[in-house]
């Protein structure tokens, strides 16, 4: 099959192109130039330079493939338009690429995020039955994206994943955040709270079954690993992964939000992406983020394979290999 993948050149992304060669799917990668190609350099993959932005490279980019796994998102942006523009009108313009082109889309696969649902109660674990209630412009974004492509369930056959916070071997965000921190030899704990967690191979695997089974042509998924997770437990997993004691620091809240204006700052002087913003400030505000895996596995046949202390210990490596810690 021919398969087109959006955002292949990032960190989950990659990923999944991996995977899809080893299941002899003939690639192509949708990627904007300057991108860092470092970790798709070399594979057997068809690269078309184009961007979800740009309606005439979304033509030559789902010409004549059998499926497409949108990925490409920004995850960090200065305000609601930035989320917009790619988050929204991006995913709109791909999916009215592929309605126009008259493609017999086997499966439009969207890559969405429990952020689009929003938290939780203490004592609440939400479905993909329930009702989205996102709390930051990153989810309501995405949740609009998720209501554009139920409006056009007649024209194009897709499924939506919902993605935990994912976590594994290439990334460079909030995780890494917590590895490099505990290599400082500090253990910072802002607040309570529970979520789902997913390590990157998971992911894959979730998405790839979501695309084949006929069961799942218009509805969503959470894709995470069953097992709800504390943010002690996430750090205690990687202390042990690293062989580290690390000073457990408490810190409240609010110091959390003094420190917004420097990262913004900070990203600006270096021209890096922006670390940590308001988002994440309300993400952590809301500390629980309890999601059923139950349609997934009994409808997909899904089952994380790796538990939090196994993919600690393989992301704690390759950061290692890799020199990044």
């Amino acid at each position: 099959m021919k398969v087109l993948v959006t955002g292949g050149s990032g960190f989950i992304g990659s990923h999944l192109i991996e995977a899809l060669l080893e299941g002899k799917h003939e690639i192509r990668c949708l990627v904007v130039k300057g991108d860092d190609l470092s970790w798709i350099q070399g594979l057997k993959i068809e690269i078309v330079y184009g961007n979800t932005t740009d309606r005439e490279s979304l033509e030559k980019a789902v010409k004549g493939v059998d499926y497409v796994y949108h990925l490409a998102a920004v995850l960090l942006a200065p305000d609601y338009e930035g989320y917009h523009r790619i988050n929204y009108e991006g995913t709109k313009n791909i999916v009215d690429a592929c309605i126009e082109s008259g493609l017999n889309l086997k499966r439009f696969i969207f890559v969405s995020s429990v952020a689009a649902g929003g938290p939780t109660g203490k004592d609440e674990v939400l479905t993909e039955e329930s009702k989205g209630r996102p709390i930051s412009d990153y989810g309501r974004v995405k949740l609009k994206a998720e209501k554009y492509l139920e409006s056009v369930k007649d024209k194009i056959s897709f499924t939506i994943i919902r993605l935990s916070v994912v976590y594994g071997p290439r990334e460079k965000g909030a995780i890494y955040s917590c590895y490099r921190v505990i290599n400082a030899g500090f253990k910072p704990l802002l607040g309570k709270g529970i979520s789902n967690i997913c390590y990157v191979k998971d992911a894959v695997n979730g998405m790839i079954l979501a695309a084949r089974k006929d069961v799942a042509r218009g509805k969503t998924y959470l894709i995470a690993q069953h097992e709800l997770v504390t943010r002690e437990e996430i750090f205690c997993s990687i202390e042990k992964a690293m062989g580290k004691k690390a000073l457990t620091l408490k810190i409240p809240l609010a110091v959390s939000l003094l420190a917004i204006p420097f990262f913004w700052l900070f990203s600006k002087v270096t021209g890096s992406e922006i670390i940590f913003n308001l988002r994440n400030y309300i993400d952590l505000r809301h500390g629980y983020w309890k999601y059923s895996t139950d349609r997934a596995e009994k409808e997909l046949g899904f089952n994380s394979e790796y538990g939090l202390e196994k993919g600690a210990r393989l992301t704690a490596d390759w950061y290692k290999q890799n020199g990044l810690l």
